[in-house]
This record gives structure tokens, C-alpha cells and sequence, in this order.
């Protein structure tokens, strides 16, 4: 009788799974667990990528606001500080102005003054709202008053097409109280 190498072969790899059946068996589920860890894991390092791509971009658009808000507020801050500077300037210099002259640029250099200072003080509320550290004042407010000083500190700002806003329709006088602040700790 001849042997051939694959008859060789069959013959050793049926005495092999014949007398190894188990070893068989396990080895093949061995391989097949591997291959699902080796899945799970691919799938895991995926989602963990995309997961940090997400929070990468969030981040970059997190950047490109607040360096847009730096650019908005260097400009707020500069046209008040601008208008101050110079009237005080021409003040200074000019000594032949009569007093309705100087009593309007003390107003301009006043109004803009007051225009600076509630620019700063509202970035420094918008840094304790960030902080979580703003303190809630729970009175009433006069909601006519507060949109007649908007109206009033809007106009002020120079409006290339001249526009004006004004507050026809007034609210019936009515308490209007505060609620609780979201963002404030006391009042969690």
C-alpha cells in the first residue's frame, strides 16, 4: 500500500480530531471568542474616537465664540472709551468754547461714561453667571423703566441708517416680581 502525502495527511488529521475531539472544540470556541473581543474592542475604540471628535469640535466652536465675544466687547468698550477721550481732549484744549458748548460735551463725556461702566458691570455679571455665582435680587421691576433705559442706552450707540427705537405701547402699571434664578445657588 502507497501512501500519498495527502493520503498521509487525511489519515493523521482524523486520528488527530478522532482522538482530540475536545481539544478541537475548544480551540475553535477559543478562536471565535477571540474574534468577538477583537470586534467589541474595534467597536468601542470607534465609538470612543467619534465620541472625542464630537467633544474636539464642540470645543473649537466653544473657542471661535468666545473669541468672537472678546473681538464684540473690545469694540463696545473701545467706542464709549473713544468718545470719552475725545470730548475730554477737546475740553482741554479748546479754551474759547462758551458753557452750552462745554455743558454738552461734559453730557457726551457723562452719557458715555455711564455707557462704559454698565458695559464693565455686565461683564462681570456675565462672569458670575458663569462662576455660578450671581446674586438674585428678588424685587419688583418696573417694566416700562427698563425698556424706556434700553430704548434710551440703544439710541445713544450711533446708527448708520439713523434709526431710532422708541416704546409707544406702554404696560398697564403692574407689580412685576422677580422668580427664582436658575443660576443662582441660594436659590436651588
Amino acid at each position: 500500500m502507497i501512501l500519498t502525502i495527502t493520503a498521509a495527511y487525511d489519515v493523521w488529521t482524523n486520528d488527530f480530531y478522532q482522538n482530540n475531539e475536545a481539544l478541537v472544540y475548544s480551540f475553535g470556541i477559543i478562536v471565535i471568542l477571540l474574534l468577538v473581543i477583537m470586534i467589541i474592542i474595534s467597536i468601542s475604540k470607534s465609538k470612543r474616537l467619534k465620541t472625542l471628535q464630537r467633544i474636539n469640535e464642540v470645543a473649537e466652536e466653544s473657542n471661535q465664540l468666545k473669541n468672537a465675544f472678546i473681538a464684540n466687547m473690545t469694540h463696545e468698550i473701545r467706542t464709549p472709551l473713544n468718545a470719552i477721550v475725545g470730548f475730554t481732549t477737546m475740553l482741554a484744549e479748546m479754551d474759547d468754547l462758551d458753557r452750552e458748548t462745554r455743558m454738552a460735551f461734559l453730557k457726551e463725556i457723562n452719557d458715555n461714561k455711564d455707557s462704559l461702566l454698565q458695559l464693565v458691570n455686565d461683564l462681570l455679571d456675565y462672569s458670575k453667571i458663569e462662576a455660578n455665582t450671581l446674586e438674585y435680587n428678588d424685587g419688583e421691576v418696573d417694566v416700562n423703566a427698563l425698556i424706556d433705559e434700553v430704548c434710551t442706552t440703544e439710541n445713544m450707540r450711533s446708527h448708520p441708517t439713523g434709526i431710532q427705537v422708541e416704546f409707544v405701547e406702554r404696560f398697564a402699571s403692574m407689580p412685576f416680581g422677580g422668580r427664582p434664578c436658575a443660576f443662582c445657588p441660594s436659590h436651588r
